[in-house]
């Protein structure tokens, strides 16, 4: 076992709003605010907000300063991240509503707690508006502008009032005021313009974060975002039948994509719906695992400790890779704050200096997931919470950031570095020689040509008497596979057959150097789509070892044509696309990722089949490939 010597942050960053649904009762045979303190405490320490901590309550003024005082108290404790603003309900134009009377006296409430510990509990205090839950799937869009136009009114004027009561006094009274108007509904549902005036705060499931849909989010103060019985895998899911690394790589994606909330329907669903009421379930252990139709383990994170004498619940090891995530969420929230604060004293003196930690993160989590699909292994896992603590490490004791890591796509690897004046970099027992200074901070530039067999960048950084060492693996030995290597019986016929000349690259455009491959690719009848095969040593260079394969093509025709790569295996009968890119005037860089291919199932790449133009009836047109790179593990 390695232990890693690292101090996790007990404050908690992340967000949540995970649902008790009144049915622990069932498991523990005891419905108490007691047994419901011990669910809300053991949330805590698996790092996790609660939207429930009073077992019941009809609103009176004595009940709603109970709650209060809970609140307040809980909030005391660094692992409790938020707790719910409760309300009541009432008719209005037609459609339930939250009752605006309840809902001031808790506001009022809040603020008078605050106003008299100088705490403001309103920094840690969300509100979901769960009567109007998933209005896409609901039909609830015409009741959600009722509840908000209530909502909203009613937070504005307490708050307009309290400004100007004079018996809610404190110094911080000014700040307690500010963070309970930014105090946002939360509602269940992706984006929809239609609706957009009246959601402060979008909450749409995991998959709707993926790829570009992330942007309908750019606007928000806040983004949370949530997961039940949709979606399922690749998406981070807490079903059982997942991988656990899924549960925990949901922080990761948060922490990455500032997503600070999370919201989760149920931990304690000691029961089976059925469909229209809730079922008994005899053994909650060895029993069935669907507590809801077609999905097992969702809506419960505990299972009762009654059975076992235990006072109170036993967390579920998808809760122990929740908490993982979570305190590695931290972990990541340290190294984005310390380049945000040192990015600012640099930008303050040369703004176009300022840099994010955009690029250090996403080496960490690329490995684990893209967009919000997860795709990752233990072993792949472990590697980069390794890496992950080594950049904790270096950002905490040293201050020094790796802003970026190129890889230039010909084999050379090119890492930039911000770090303190008082701060020494060696490599190879050699200092580095900074590039610039910027007011205390130096940068540094250094370039690594993946020419060995097994490549890393190896850094000893001193400090105030201390050495510090970053280690980064980056791979194996990247190769050039040059044109002069390919002959014209490498070029064949797809649909068409192409024509192979090696000509001079001064020839084809004055700054283009050494030798290409130019490919006459005929005219194709209209039933037909331009295509031709390749072989030989740019596809022979493509072993098992292979993580990357990087193809250049210079095309100089005044159209955009669809180019598309595929592989012909030797154990296959089908084509595997590899890329397709629209070919622009000039020099076009094709990466193709191999380091997740199944070699032992699909044997070894035969021949590249490419297809040009992607309608049949194509033209002919020319094409000029030019020196390839290949990068192996």
């Amino acid at each position: 076992m390695t232990v890693a010597d690292l101090t996790v942050s007990e404050e908690v960053h992340a967000r949540s709003n995970f649902f008790s649904r009144g049915l622990f009762y069932k498991g523990e045979l005891e419905y108490t605010q007691r047994m419901l303190d011990l669910y809300t405490e053991a949330c805590f320490e698996y790092r996790i907000g609660v939207c429930t901590i009073v077992s019941e309550s009809y609103h009176t003024q004595e009940e709603i300063d109970y709650y209060v005082d809970k609140s307040y108290e809980y909030m005391q404790n660094p692992k409790c991240s938020n707790i719910a603003i409760p309300y009541a309900t009432e008719n209005v134009k037609g459609y339930t509503c939250i009752k605006a009377s309840t809902f001031e006296a808790y506001l009022k409430a809040f603020a008078k707690k605050s106003c008299e510990n100088n705490y403001n509990m309103f920094k840690k205090l969300v509100c979901y508006l769960g009567i109007i839950d998933e209005p896409q799937l609901n039909g609830t869009f015409e009741a959600l502008k009722v509840v908000v136009d209530v909502y909203r009114e009613t937070l504005a004027r307490v708050a307009n009032e309290i400004e100007q009561d004079a018996s809610y006094n404190s110094p911080i009274k000014a700040e307690i005021v500010g963070a309970m108007r930014k105090v946002r509904n939360t509602i269940t549902t992706h984006y929809n313009e239609e609706f957009a005036e009246y959601i402060d705060t979008w909450c749409p499931m995991y998959h709707m974060y993926d790829g570009e849909l992330i942007h309908n989010y750019d606007s928000q103060e806040e983004r949370w975002w949530y997961g039940c019985i949709s979606p399922r895998a690749p998406y981070p899911t807490y079903h059982i039948e997942d991988t656990l690394l899924s549960a925990r790589a949901e922080s990761w994606m948060r922490a990455e994509y500032g997503i600070v909330g999370n919201l989760y329907w149920g931990y304690d669903l000691y029961a089976h719906y059925n469909g229209q009421y809730y079922e008994e379930i005899e053994d909650y252990y060895s029993g069935d695992a669907e507590r809801y139709d077609q999905v097992n383990g969702d809506g419960f994170l505990f299972y009762p400790g009654k059975k076992y004498g235990i006072d109170g619940p036993i967390g579920s090891l998808r809760l122990e890779a929740i908490r993982d995530g979570l305190e590695e969420y931290e972990l990541l929230y340290s190294i984005m704050d310390t380049y945000n604060g040192i990015s600012t004293k640099i930008g303050a003196i040369s703004p176009e200096k300022a840099f994010t930690s955009d690029k250090v993160v996403k080496s960490l989590t690329g490995q684990i997931y893209s967009g919000t699909r997860v795709s990752t292994t233990s072993a792949i896992f472990q590697t980069a919470r390794e890496s992950l603590f080594k950049i904790f490490k270096l950002t905490e004791d040293t201050e020094v950031c790796i802003l970026d890591f190129t890889d230039d796509n010909r084999g050379t690897i090119i890492y930039k570095i911000a770090a303190p004046s008082d701060v020494t970099i060696k490599r190879n027992d050699t200092a580095l020689v900074e590039s610039e200074s910027i007011g205390a901070y130096k940068f540094y530039t250094i370039e690594i040509p993946l020419s060995n067999e097994t490549n890393a960048l190896t850094l000893d950084i001193e400090r105030e008497g201390k050495t510090y060492v970053y280690a980064q693996e980056l791979g194996g030995k990247a190769s050039t596979i040059a044109t002069t290597s390919l002959q014209s019986n490498n070029f064949t016929k797809e649909t068409v057959t192409p024509t192979f000349t090696l000509v001079n690259g001064s020839e084809v455009n004055e700054a283009l150097s050494g030798s290409l491959a130019k490919i006459d690719v005929p005219s194709v009848a209209v039933d037909k789509l331009q295509a031709f095969r390749m072989n030989g040593a740019m596809v022979d260079c493509i072993t098992e070892k292979a993580s990357k394969y990087v193809m250049r093509v210079y095309y100089d025709g005044t159209d955009t044509p669809e180019f598309v790569v595929s592989a012909k295996h030797e154990k296959s009968m089908i084509y595997y696309d590899l890329a397709s890119v629209k070919l622009e005037k000039g020099v076009n860089e094709i990466v193709i990722p191999l380091a997740s291919k199944n070699w032992n199932s699909l044997g070894m790449i035969e021949y590249f089949a490419f297809y040009l133009g992607g309608k049949t009836g194509e033209d002919a047109r020319s094409l000029y490939l030019m020196d390839s790179t290949i990068y192996n593990k």
